[in-house]
């Protein structure tokens, strides 16, 4: 069987004990074990943002659920860091774009409203717009 390839980014070990569905924490005690043991075990990064994704898939877990693998949250902590990672990127990317859009509507908005002005300057003036024509006799 040929040898699986990786895209260069550590995958989740997958181990017997993996396998086990653990129990969900029933305390902020068990909670913060629960994460220590997610986070040394898989080597995710040990921040706020990290224990906030697990509780979070803990929170959206259907109601009967109260044992999952403990890779299910490893693997959703590093779908929700590429998630971001990627999202960040694309509006980097996007950024200058929408910069240049706007900035070519506000000058298409101010060439119109010059034009406008323009426009109503003549009529006011009871002037053609056509050069070299005679002022308009109000009767």
């Amino acid at each position: 069987m040929p040898k699986k390839k990786t895209l260069g980014f550590q995958t989740t070990p997958k181990t017997f004990a993996d396998e086990t569905p653990a129990l969900l924490p029933q305390t902020p005690e068990e909670f913060d074990a629960f994460c220590e043991t997610i986070i040394k075990k898989f080597s995710l990064p040990d921040t706020d943002q990290t224990r906030c994704s697990i509780g979070e898939m803990i929170c959206h877990m259907p109601k009967t659920m109260a044992h999952e693998k403990l890779s299910y949250f490893a693997d959703g902590v590093r779908r929700g860091i590429a998630h971001l990672v990627a999202y960040n990127k694309v509006e980097a990317i996007y950024a200058p774009i929408r910069e240049a859009q706007k900035k070519k509507e506000a000058e298409e908005r101010a060439a119109k409203e010059a034009a406008a002005k323009a426009s109503l300057t003549l009529v006011e003036t009871g002037t053609h717009a056509v050069s070299g024509s005679e002022p308009i006799q109000n009767a």
